[in-house]
């Protein structure tokens, strides 16, 4: 599992069951969860209401913070597990084929 990141009372984090969760932070209940092709290792950022992760499977995902709504994902050339970092309207995430990925983020 990675590390967890905490945004206007939700805790967002992903997991070796290949999906994303988003829980109440004060109760723990479910809000929603999304599931992706591979384990989760990646922390997620969240910023601009999005929430972005990378996944195993090679790809980066874009989703709403408030449900489970798929924005875009991209497929790299390799497994994702580094941190996105969100910065002047840019999503930037690493993958294990030695490149490091920018995209405008919505």
């Amino acid at each position: 599992m990675d590390s967890p990141v905490v945004s206007d009372g939700v805790v967002y984090f992903g997991s070796l069951d290949d999906k994303v969760y988003a829980l109440n932070a004060s109760n723990g209940a479910l809000i929603w969860n999304y599931t992706t092709g591979a384990n989760v290792l990646s922390p997620s950022a969240v910023a601009e209401g999005m929430v972005f992760v990378g996944s195993y499977d090679g790809k980066v995902y874009a989703m709403e913070a408030s449900r489970c709504r798929l924005i875009w994902n991209y497929l790299t050339g390799g497994t994702v597990v580094s941190s996105p970092a969100v910065a002047g309207g840019m999503v930037y995430v690493g993958s294990y084929d030695h490149v490091v990925y920018a995209f405008g983020s919505p």
